[in-house]
């Protein structure tokens, strides 16, 4: 039966969720060269295939150049799907130069028709006009290294201020790709990074894009100078036609991605800071601390209030989508709370009953100790009881050994004697009786003479 139901969820999960060709490229290890991707797929600038992976910005072949040249490259789709939601999944890695380079990499979603895709003058080899989504990863100067998500209506974007949220992210740390995944449904709007949570939001609206033809596109940019060059490869992207599961799942904490206090459009004051460390503090303490007491998570929701109050004041736009975030999060563990009160209760009265089991096994272990010990002491005074009696059987085997030998010894002197009592009297004996014998012949013989 459970395994009836695993294949109807299986079924309908096959059936509910379906990729998107036309916004998918094929497994890149079974392909040998952008052509065979040239269905869905057209590159432009310097992009190239090489074992598995789409080069956006390819290592220069020649030696340093400081004439202030750069490469690009992208890949745009070729069709535009229909699409009412979807996720978008992107990884990505960066090889090369550490630090400030200059280079970066963007993910577009864009209106076909509000773009020139010849135009790559853009941030990171893009379009420097669209309508539509972006985002955008490379090494800030003010803010490090850093995960921008942009909205765009036709305008010439300010790359400085006019993104929706920007979120610290150490890509350049490791060699290790990263996966994006991008989340619509009904404004719904989740964007994760190796499944930690960047952004999340109910007040994006893409329903108008995605009425239009979409085009879906990465791209890549670069210095020529080997000592600043960044080498951006895709290594996978593929859509679905669907939120699928694991972006839909509700966190157990805030993974709200880490943002820089100069990330915001301008600094907050004092008691703002202050104000959000004490609450930052209090959701860190522990469940177990604080799931009896209520009057803490209303404090918190109380002073939650009054940051949002700070936050209009001073226009904090991306500290109040944390804080936005934070406030759901609160809510999710006030609605919550008398089911995790039960649970606890419950997994509490589970632990006392474990623990006294564990006691009585532990008395028994106590008692199956002691019995050991004494058992272990009847068999030592047995071993040497029965080392005692090996002692005593190897002296006596000793001893009859010894016996033995001396009686052989006597045996064969016996033995001896008789043997030359055999082959000296025997003989002598038998000449005596010869002689007997001839002597009473010779008796008898004179006394017939004497008669005659």
């Amino acid at each position: 039966m459970r395994l009836l139901l695993y294949v109807v969820f299986l079924i309908e999960f096959v059936c509910a969720i379906a990729e998107v060709a036309e916004f998918s490229v094929p497994s890149l290890v079974t392909v040998s060269s952008l052509n065979e991707i040239s269905q869905h797929w057209y590159h432009n600038g310097d992009a190239q295939y090489d074992e598995g992976r789409i080069l956006l910005t390819p290592k220069p072949t020649h030696g340093p150049s400081n004439d202030g040249t750069y490469q690009s490259g992208s890949i745009w789709s070729v069709q535009s799907p229909s699409l009412n939601e979807f996720t978008i999944e992107v990884t990505l890695r960066s090889l090369g130069s550490h630090g400030f380079t200059n280079a970066g990499v963007s993910l577009f979603l864009i209106d076909e028709k509000s773009v020139d895709l010849q135009d790559s003058d853009g941030i990171f080899g893009g379009p420097t006009i669209f309508k539509g989504l972006q985002l955008t990863m490379n090494v800030d100067k003010d803010l490090g290294s850093v995960i921008k998500i942009f909205l765009n209506d036709g305008k010439k974007l300010d790359y400085k201020k006019d993104f929706l949220g920007a979120y610290k992210y150490e890509y350049q740390s490791s060699n290790v790709p990263l996966t994006i995944k991008i989340g619509y449904s009904n404004k719904f709007f989740k964007i994760t990074c190796d499944n930690i949570l960047l952004f999340e939001t109910d007040r994006v609206n893409l329903s108008e894009l995605l009425k239009s033809n979409l085009k879906l596109g990465v791209s890549g940019k670069s210095p020529k100078l080997l000592e600043k060059h960044e080498q951006f490869e895709l290594l996978r992207l593929i859509t679905y036609d669907a939120v699928v599961p694991e972006l839909k799942e509700v966190e157990d904490e805030t993974l709200v991605a880490m943002h820089d206090k100069d990330l915001a459009q301008s600094k907050p004051t004092i008691d703002f800071i202050e104000r959000q460390e004490q609450l930052r503090k209090k959701l860190e303490i522990p469940a177990s601390n604080n799931l009896n007491n209520l009057d803490e998570i209303k404090d918190i929701k109380d002073g939650l209030q009054v940051l949002m109050k700070m936050i209009n004041l001073n226009d904090q736009t991306v500290l109040q989508q944390q804080v936005f975030s934070l406030s759901k999060s609160v809510n999710r563990l006030t609605n919550n709370f008398d089911g995790l009160h039960a649970e606890i209760t419950r997994l509490v009265e589970k632990y006392s009953e474990l623990s006294s089991m564990f006691d009585k096994q532990a008395k028994l272990l106590d008692n199956y100790d002691s019995t050991l010990r004494s058992f272990d002491k009847v068999l030592r005074n047995q071993l040497e009881t029965s080392e005692n009696l090996g002692s005593k059987l190897s002296t006596l085997s000793s001893y009859y050994t010894e016996k033995n030998k001396v009686e052989e010894k006597n045996d064969s002197g016996i033995s001896h004697i008789k043997s030359l009592i055999y082959m000296i009297f025997l003989p002598i004996l038998f000449l005596l009786l010869v002689v007997a014998l001839w002597v009473q012949r010779l008796r008898n013989d004179i006394k017939h003479a004497k008669v005659l």
